[in-house]
């Protein structure tokens, strides 16, 4: 199967997950409108990640299918297709938690893709964060600014990630 082939593939299945099987109705969503198909969210983070040239292809093509996988164990009940491959099951394992606080506390010892994909996720999730309370919103730029420095360090400052989410970042 070819890179596009398995992208859409996995688009489809991502799509079917969260608007079929999602552990609960408000999971097919986004909790920021809570009308927005929750598709939209792992999407944005694969594509974008497709758009990282200075990357090495192989992390950009397994970390755009990790990416549209990652919220499925969370957040539904379905299974990853039998036929993913190995590679991009250890980078959905190395994205999903148990909570936030886990999240926080234990992204930094899974690796430095791990990190960086988790980078794709948080910048998505700052752009639709106006539901939070102003204390988890002022936590969740505070790990955004952490990540995006951390990940600066080990890829260089070129990644349109790092902009992106610099950007949405108050006072930057």
């Amino acid at each position: 199967m070819n890179h596009a082939n398995e992208m859409v593939t996995a688009f489809l299945f991502a799509w079917e997950a969260h608007t079929k099987h999602p552990r609960t109705p408000e999971k097919a969503v986004r909790k920021w409108d809570g009308k927005t198909p929750f598709i939209v969210h792992p999407a944005w983070c694969a594509l974008t990640i497709l758009h990282e040239t200075t990357l090495p292809e192989e992390l950009r093509w397994n970390g755009a299918l990790a990416l549209l996988y990652h919220d499925v164990p969370e957040d539904t009940t379905a299974e990853l297709p039998p036929t993913t491959l190995p590679r991009v099951r250890e980078l959905v394992a190395g994205l999903t938690f148990t909570n936030t606080e886990e999240k926080h506390d234990e992204i930094w010892k899974r690796g430095k893709e791990i990190v960086l994909l988790e980078a794709y996720d948080a910048v998505a999730n700052l752009m639709d964060i106006k539901g939070l309370s102003e204390e988890k919103q002022d936590k969740h730029i505070d790990f955004v600014a952490v990540l995006l420095d951390y990940i600066t360090r080990d890829w260089g400052n070129k990644l349109n990630i790092i902009q992106i989410g610099n950007g949405l970042i108050p006072g930057l």
